[in-house]
């Protein structure tokens, strides 16, 4: 990752141990520094943000397909789709996703 991935993976470790924002002594991340990376539009839920991006492609599918069933041969966007297929059965089942 380098100097700069480590930098924000140790950011976001920061305030997920944080849970809320604090004062900065005991190695929790300050208010100021909690809004200045807010400003930047910084991502602090990656998997929140994929997941996010992810469904905006499935809603430009559906605008251009005018379905949600895309095939597994599309890539990223058909692997993600049956995933959430998967989950979704779970979820039916009683298991956590």
């Amino acid at each position: 990752y380098g100097s700069l991935g480590s930098w924000v993976r140790a950011q976001r470790h920061l305030m997920k141990e944080q849970g809320t924002v604090g004062s900065f002594e005991g190695g929790v991340l300050s208010e100021e520094r909690v809004d200045r990376l807010n400003r930047l539009g910084f991502v602090w839920d990656v998997h929140e943000w994929q997941w996010n991006r992810t469904f905006h492609e499935l809603l430009d599918y559906k605008m251009e397909h005018n379905t949600t069933n895309v095939p597994m041969s599309y890539g990223g966007l058909g692997l993600w789709v049956f995933n959430q297929r998967a989950y979704y059965n779970s979820y039916r089942k009683g298991k956590p996703s």
